[in-house]
């Protein structure tokens, strides 16, 4: 009763969700019949024996590519628990995510080892504002998109793991 699925690239490449999944699949020991790449190719007749959609992520940082999914098809989720499993999550998108699953009546579970503040809505530096104002400055100076200095979606993450840097990180 129990799928368990990642967010796929809107570009059609690998990436992290992918990574992860595949990891958390492997050290969790979870048979490969209920690990399912594309959710597209279950029936309506798999569809009525789900009753959790397990998503495996790594990073969430302000809740879109999560929502966006849960927006492709809507009616998957009507009377299932969804369970969205995280390293790291902003809580920024805590509340976007929860907020757009309380007005699509999705009963939602969000996992997530560490969650966290924007860098500059925290007391990191002695003076948050210049700190920000330096970030982008050397941003400007190594050529870094301004729409990225603060990461995407002013996402200001202090983020990095392994095998990635979340692009919501600071630039």
């Amino acid at each position: 009763n129990t799928i368990y699925v990642f967010i796929k690239s809107k570009y059609g490449k690998t990436n992290s969700s992918n990574d992860y999944w595949t990891e958390y699949k492997a050290i969790n020991n979870i048979n490969k019949n209920i690990c399912i790449v594309n959710m597209d190719v279950l029936d309506e007749n798999d569809w009525k024996y789900i009753h959790n959609i397990v998503f495996i992520d790594d990073f969430s940082g302000s809740g879109k590519s999560f929502i966006d999914e849960l927006k492709k098809s809507p009616e998957r989720y009507e009377n299932k628990n969804v369970y969205f499993i995280t390293i790291n999550t902003m809580l920024f998108a805590v509340n976007e995510i929860t907020e757009y699953c309380i007005q699509n009546n999705i009963n939602i579970v969000l996992l997530s080892a560490f969650n966290q503040k924007k860098a500059f809505e925290q007391e990191l530096f002695s003076n948050n504002e210049k700190c920000k104002e330096e970030i982008c400055s050397m941003s400007a100076m190594l050529k870094i998109p301004e729409r990225q200095a603060l990461g995407y979606n002013d996402g200001q993450a202090l983020v990095v793991f392994y095998n990635n840097t979340p692009n919501n990180t600071l630039g």
